[in-house]
C-alpha cells in the first residue's frame, strides 16, 4: 500500500533495521530442534530384517493392536480391528504375489492359495476352480481337521451373498455348483473378465459358521 506521507532517510533505516532484527529473529527461531524430535527415542527398532532361519509350521504369534474387533463374524464387518488378524490366519480362493513373488510393488497377479486352479468359460460368466486337495480345517469342534471341500466355499460365498458389508462382490453370482468333492463352478448374471480380482481381498475370507 501507498501513502501520501514522506518518510525521511533515518525513519527509513530505523524501520528497515527492526524488519532485518525480525526477519533475524524468526530464522533463529525456525532453527530450533522441534518439540518432538526432543522427545526419548524409541527402544523398538523402526525395521526388524527378515529371519535367517527356516520356516517352522505350528506355533503361536502374539501381536498388539490398537483396534478391538467389532465383531468375528466377517460377513459384518470391514474394520481393521478384525482383517488385521482374519487376513494373516485365514485362506482365500485366489491371493495376490507375495512380496517375494511379486515382480514390482504394483504386481496384482493372482496365486492359488485354496485354489489350485482356475479358468473361465469364453464368455467369462462360468468360472471353474479346482481346490487343493489335501487342505484341512483347524483341529477343533465342530469340524475337527476334516478335509476342505468345493461344498465349503460354494456355502461361504452363499452366505457372504445373503448378507453383511461384503455381499455386493457376491450378489453378482447366479448360482454355483459342485461337479465333484473338489470342483466348485461359479456361474455369474452377466461376463466378467476380472471376478476372479475380488477373491483375493481381506474382506473375502473363507469361513464356517
Amino acid at each position: 500500500m501507498t501513502t501520501g506521507r514522506h518518510v525521511s532517510r533515518r525513519e527509513f533505516l530505523h524501520t528497515v533495521a527492526w524488519s532485518a532484527a525480525g526477519v533475524t529473529a524468526i530464522a533463529v527461531g525456525g532453527a530450533r530442534t522441534p518439540a518432538h524430535a526432543q522427545a526419548t527415542s524409541s527402544p523398538y527398532p523402526d525395521w526388524i530384517p527378515a529371519s535367517t532361519k527356516p520356516p517352522k509350521k505350528g506355533g503361536a504369534l502374539a501381536r498388539a493392536s490398537a483396534w478391538d474387533p467389532p465383531v468375528l463374524d466377517p460377513r459384518h464387518t470391514q474394520s481393521v480391528g478384525l482383517y488385521q488378524f482374519a487376513g494373516l490366519v485365514h485362506n482365500r480362493l485366489v491371493r495376490y504375489a507375495f512380496s517375494d513373488e511379486a515382480g514390482s510393488p504394483n504386481d496384482l497377479t493372482l496365486k492359488g492359495d485354496l485354489a489350485e486352479s482356475w479358468q473361465s468359460s469364453p464368455d467369462f460368466r462360468v468360472w471353474t476352480f479346482k481346490i487343493r486337495k489335501g487342505v484341512k480345517w483347524q483341529n477343533l469342534p465342530p469340524l475337527k481337521g476334516r478335509e476342505l471341500t468345493a461344498a465349503d466355499i460354494k456355502y461361504c460365498y452363499e452366505q457372504y451373498a445373503k448378507e453383511g458389508v461384503q455381499a455386493f462382490t457376491f450378489q453378482e453370482i447366479e448360482g454355483m455348483k459342485t461337479p465333484d468333492k473338489y470342483t466348485l463352478r461359479v456361474n455369474l448374471k452377466s461376463p466378467n473378465t476380472r471376478f476372479t480380482q475380488n477373491m483375493p481381498e481381506p474382506v473375502t475370507v473363507i469361513f464356517l459358521l
